[in-house]
C-alpha cells in the first residue's frame, strides 16, 4: 500500500511540473511594422525602395510584401530593399506631360513571420519627380575635309527620342572640350550637324574622342562617344642609310577621316630627297616637315628637296579632295649629296651614274671626283644646277686640265690612267646644289 501511494505522488508531481511549463511559454505574435521607408527615382522610371528590418518578438525570420499604389510589386522577399521598373506607371501618370513631372506614389509594406502572422501596414505617400532620359542614339558620318587652304571637321548624328516629349538639345565635345552647345535639330532635319572650321587643329590630337550629349534640359542626359586615332596608320620608317630607296603602298579609306598618312624617318647626313614613281587613282599632296613641325616642302603628286640636313622628318601623304577611297604607291628616294671629295668606283664599264653635290658646304666651292680606268673610254660629264653656276673640269692625275665647260657638257676619249672631275662654282657666282652626270663607255 505504501508503494502504491508513493507512485501516485510521483505522477502528481510530474503533472504539476508540466502544468507549470505551459503557463510560462510566450504566445506567437506578429512582427512589428517596418520603419524608415525611403523611395527614390534612380533613373527615369526606375524606383529604389528601402526600409528598416521589422522586429519580431519571437525571433522568427521575417519576409516582406511591397505594394506601389495598391499594386503588389514584391511578395514574401527577405531583402529590405528593391529596384522596380515603374515605366507602365509613369506612362500612365505622365501622359501628355513634358519637362519631367511630379507624381504621387504610395508605398505599402507588410511584414510576415514564419507562421504568416502579418504586421500592421507601414504606409508612406510622397511626390516623386519622374524624368526619363533621352533614348540611345547614333553617330552619322564623321568627315575630316581638307580643301586647300581650308580644313574642317564635320560631325553628324541621328536624333535621340524622348519618351517625355521633351525638346532635346545637344552638346558636342572633343576630348571633353566643348565645341558646340545647346544645338537643336530642326523639325525638318534628318540629322544633327556641327562643323568645326580650320580651328579644329586646336582640339585634335593623334588620339581623340568625340562626345555628343543629348539633354532634355530637366536633368536627363544620354551620351555617345566615338574614338579616333590618327596615328593608327602612321608608318615608322626609322633611321635610313643613304642612299635609300623604298616603295610604299598606301590606302586612304573613308574611315580615315583626317585623309592623311604620316611617314616618320631619320637621316644621318646631308642628303637629297625625292618622291618618285607615284601611282594612284586620284592624286595626293606630299608635305615634308622637320621634327619641330616646320614645313620644308610641299608638292602635288611628287616631291623633290635638293638638300636637307641630318635630323628627324615627317612626310605627310594628304588627300585634299576627300575622295571615297584613295589607293596607290610611291617610292621614297634619299640620295647622297657630296659635300667633300669622293672616289668613284670605275672597275666595271660602261658606267652611267649621277651624283648630287652641294658646293656651298665646301670652303673653296669645288668638289673632286677621283677615278681610274684600265682601258680607253669615251666620257660624258655634265654639271646641272638651276642657275648654271657650277662648271665641270676634267684633269689627269698630275693636275693637267684635259677638258672643261662652264655651261655645257664635256665629252671625248681618255686613255687608261687616273683622273679626276671637279665641279666648281664660277667666280663670284652663288654656290649651291647640283647634279653631276658621270658616264664612261
Amino acid at each position: 500500500m505504501r508503494k502504491f501511494l508513493h507512485g501516485i505522488a510521483l505522477v502528481c508531481a510530474g503533472l504539476a511540473v508540466s502544468c507549470g511549463n505551459d503557463d510560462d511559454q510566450m504566445p506567437n505574435v506578429a512582427p512589428d511594422p517596418v520603419t524608415g521607408i525611403q523611395t527614390n527615382v534612380v533613373d527615369g522610371a526606375t524606383l529604389e525602395i528601402s526600409w528598416n528590418a521589422a522586429e519580431d518578438a519571437n525571433g522568427d525570420e521575417v519576409t516582406y510584401s511591397v505594394s506601389l499604389n495598391n499594386l503588389e510589386i514584391a511578395s514574401k522577399i527577405s531583402e529590405t530593399s528593391l529596384v522596380y521598373d515603374a515605366t507602365d506607371l509613369v506612362s500612365k501618370l505622365g501622359q501628355n506631360l513634358s519637362k519631367g513631372f511630379q507624381a504621387g506614389v504610395t508605398i505599402t509594406i507588410k511584414a510576415f513571420d514564419t507562421d504568416d502572422m502579418v504586421s500592421k501596414d507601414a504606409v508612406v505617400s510622397q511626390n516623386l519627380l519622374f524624368n526619363r532620359a533621352p533614348s540611345d542614339f547614333q553617330f552619322g558620318d564623321v568627315e575630316f575635309i581638307n580643301t586647300f587652304p581650308n580644313s574642317e571637321l564635320r560631325v553628324n548624328w541621328y536624333p535621340a527620342f524622348d519618351e517625355d516629349r521633351d525638346v532635346l538639345s545637344y552638346d558636342v565635345y572633343i576630348n571633353d572640350k566643348i565645341v558646340t552647345l545647346d544645338y537643336v535639330i530642326g523639325s525638318n532635319d534628318v540629322v544633327g550637324t556641327t562643323i568645326i572650321d580650320k580651328r579644329f587643329a586646336a582640339y585634335l590630337e593623334k588620339e581623340f574622342t568625340i562626345k555628343i550629349v543629348a539633354n532634355d534640359r530637366t536633368g536627363g542626359e544620354t551620351e555617345i562617344t566615338k574614338d579616333f586615332n590618327f596615328a593608327a596608320t602612321d608608318v615608322e620608317v626609322g633611321s635610313t642609310t643613304t642612299p635609300y630607296s623604298e616603295t610604299f603602298n598606301f590606302s586612304l579609306l573613308q574611315t580615315e577621316i583626317d585623309r592623311e598618312i604620316d611617314y616618320h624617318f631619320e637621316i644621318t647626313k646631308t642628303a637629297g630627297l625625292e618622291i618618285v614613281d607615284v601611282t594612284n587613282n586620284y592624286g595626293v599632296n606630299f608635305k615634308l616637315f622637320d621634327e619641330f613641325n616646320n614645313e620644308i616642302a610641299a608638292e602635288y603628286n611628287q616631291l623633290s628637296v635638293v638638300s636637307i640636313d641630318p635630323g628627324k622628318y615627317t612626310l605627310k601623304l594628304i588627300d585634299n579632295d576627300s575622295k571615297p577611297n584613295l589607293n596607290g604607291s610611291f617610292r621614297l628616294v634619299i640620295e647622297d649629296i657630296d659635300i667633300s671629295d669622293r672616289d668613284v668606283d670605275t672597275t666595271t664599264l660602261p658606267l652611267d651614274d649621277t651624283f648630287t653635290f652641294d658646293t656651298s658646304k665646301k670652303d673653296d666651292g669645288a668638289i673632286r671626283y677621283n677615278f681610274t680606268i684600265t682601258e680607253e673610254a669615251f666620257y660624258y660629264f655634265d654639271s646641272i644646277d638651276d642657275s648654271f653656276n657650277q662648271g665641270v673640269y676634267l684633269y689627269n692625275a698630275d693636275g693637267t686640265l684635259i677638258n672643261s665647260s662652264t655651261y655645257w657638257e664635256i665629252t671625248g676619249y681618255i686613255e687608261p690612267g687616273t683622273y679626276y672631275i671637279e665641279v666648281k662654282t664660277h667666280q663670284n657666282a652663288d654656290r649651291g646644289v647640283g647634279t653631276l652626270i658621270f658616264r664612261l663607255n
